[in-house]
């Protein structure tokens, strides 16, 4: 069983004196990695078995030597709460060669080490990052921290010159000029994967299945807000993607008087075209507030009968913290957010072609609620704007971007997302040619390479994220229950050879994604219990 050590008490002092408990985040890197992990009191170690793992925050538990399990420290016990500021303290040297910057500090190890791991790189000198002390492996470095806060971003660029209100991309963790060419956390937090799954550990794959029960190379949504412009343009956009073969949503927008730009006749038939709907909140004037996110949602309800899965900020708008606007659309029962964009080009908001990783993932993220409100865990997702405006502004365009980007989507078995506004899909000028050379281009290069992508929208990606995320998973010594509402392939380690599914013997599917072999085994919806050698 998968342990992670909760001491409510010390969450309860750090939260007063205005601090992070940085071990609140383990459930969301355990609902990332897709993992089950029970909550255990650190006066509750003696239930632990030679067979168990247990994860450990930073913050001082001590387990005792005569503790049986595999013990692995998520951070070093003396260090002080790391501070939420914009810094790269150094670079987590991972193997497969990617510099991960780290927005935490590296500190010596305080035993001796057995085996170095992994290396940081601080200041020039290259020091232990990873290691295994006496049985036991410990990053040296607060682990749940630097994913937790590079993950929702830092705020110290408010009223950016170049746009009058603070923006989603002003709150990108690396500074202007270093760009997130990788999907740096998903990296990182890849190390633990590996070992956690090294360990015997099943896990949830990121990818849902496709019909047929085969793996997905990746999976593609494209999505794009109307700004509330005209029923004209939406309804083009949809049909011109239903033409291309790819399913399309749009995230509807209320002017200030709370309309819309069209009504339930135009919905239905963008229905039917296979485009889906969003809110598009407008947060650009005041009052920001939770009432003010509330009435929208109220808006958008009234005017189509539906409730918004998901929802995405006009201009990107932030003018509080993310866990300030999570918290607002948990209250409204929306399931994602997806105006994480962490890309921007200070010379022109506007700007097109944006391919970045800002945010450090490339997948749907959960996070925690700030200080003040106990860091619980907020169940809204956000997923990234990864592909904003992609552009092939003549025939002869150099495409390497876009390929480059389906290529990385592939051999990690990425989400990948291409953001386009319905007025760039419906009128015929050059930005909208620009537009479809890259919906061509996409459709031509997952052909030429056999790439199984599958399609999917929004709102199914934030359902999916949702319920593997409410997935359940419990092993023991080769006996594994699964509890899903949904379809889903669970991971495992490539060194099984025989799999069998509620008694019945079933192949196991090898895939090398994140530089790793793993073994897949396709689950159905409901209980079943599996049995792996």
């Amino acid at each position: 069983m998968l342990y992670y050590i909760n001491d409510p008490s010390l969450r309860t002092a750090r939260n007063a004196a205005g601090e992070d408990y940085t071990p609140a985040y383990i459930p969301a890197m355990l609902a990332f990695m897709g993992m089950t992990g029970k909550e255990i009191a650190p006066d509750a170690l003696s239930v632990l078995r030679k067979e168990d793992i247990v994860l450990l925050g930073a913050d001082g538990t001590v387990v005792p030597d005569t503790c049986p399990a595999t013990v692995i420290l998520l951070g070093v016990a003396q260090a002080p709460t790391p501070s939420r500021q914009r810094r790269v303290y150094g670079s987590y040297l991972a193997k497969n060669g990617y510099a991960i910057p780290l927005f935490v500090p590296v500190y010596a190890p305080a035993t001796r080490v057995d085996e170095v791991l992994a290396y940081a790189e601080v200041r020039g000198e290259r020091v232990p990052a990873f290691v295994r002390c006496g049985g036991r492996y410990q990053f040296l470095f607060d682990l749940p921290a630097t994913l937790w806060f590079s993950g929702d971003g830092f705020m110290e660029m408010q009223n950016a010159p170049y746009f009058p209100i603070g923006r989603t991309p002003d709150w990108r963790p690396l500074p202007n000029g270093h760009y997130g060419t990788q999907p740096y956390n998903d990296l990182l937090l890849l190390e633990l994967e590996r070992l956690l799954t090294a360990l015997g550990v099943p896990s949830f794959y990121r990818l849902p299945p496709m019909e047929d029960g085969a793996v997905p190379d990746m999976v593609l949504h494209v999505s794009g807000d109307d700004d509330c412009c005209s029923a004209a343009i939406n309804r083009g956009a949809a049909a011109r993607m239903k033409e291309i073969g790819l399913p399309y949503h749009i995230n509807a927008m209320p002017n200030p008087a709370g309309d819309f730009c069209f009504d339930g006749e135009v919905l239905r038939e963008l229905q039917d075209n296979g485009c889906e709907l969003g809110l598009h909140l407008d947060l650009t004037y005041p009052p920001y507030s939770a009432e003010h996110v509330k009435a929208q949602f109220e808006q958008f309800r009234a005017a189509f009968g539906l409730h918004p899965i998901t929802s995405v900020n006009h201009c990107l708008v932030q003018h509080g913290t993310q866990a300030e606007l999570l918290r607002w659309l948990q209250s409204c029962g929306i399931l994602a957010d997806n105006g994480y964009l962490g890309t921007f080009n200070p010379d022109d908001i506007n700007a097109f072609d944006l391919q970045e990783f800002g945010y450090g993932t490339s997948f749907p993220r959960y996070t925690c609620d700030d200080a003040a409100h106990g860091n619980a865990p907020l169940s809204p997702a956000l997923i990234p704007i990864t592909y904003y405006e992609a552009r092939l502004p003549e025939e002869d365009s150099d495409p390497s971007k876009v390929i480059d980007y389906l290529d990385g989507a592939a051999a990690y078995g990425r989400i990948t997302q291409f953001f386009f506004h319905p007025h760039y899909l419906n009128e015929d000028n050059e930005h909208c040619v620009a537009a479809l050379r890259v919906l061509a281009l996409i459709k031509r290069h997952l052909s030429e390479k056999c790439y199984r992508a599958l399609p999917m929208t929004t709102n199914t990606v934030a359902q999916f994220w949702q319920a593997r995320r409410e997935a359940t998973i419990a092993w023991e010594q080769g006996d594994i229950t699964v509890v899903t509402g949904t379809p889903l392939l669970l991971q495992l380690s490539d060194t099984i050879t025989d799999v069998t599914l509620d008694g019945a013997r079933i192949p196991a599917i090898y895939k090398a994604v994140n530089d790793t072999r793993v073994a897949l085994v396709r689950i159905p919806q409901g209980t079943h219990t599996l049995k792996v050698k």
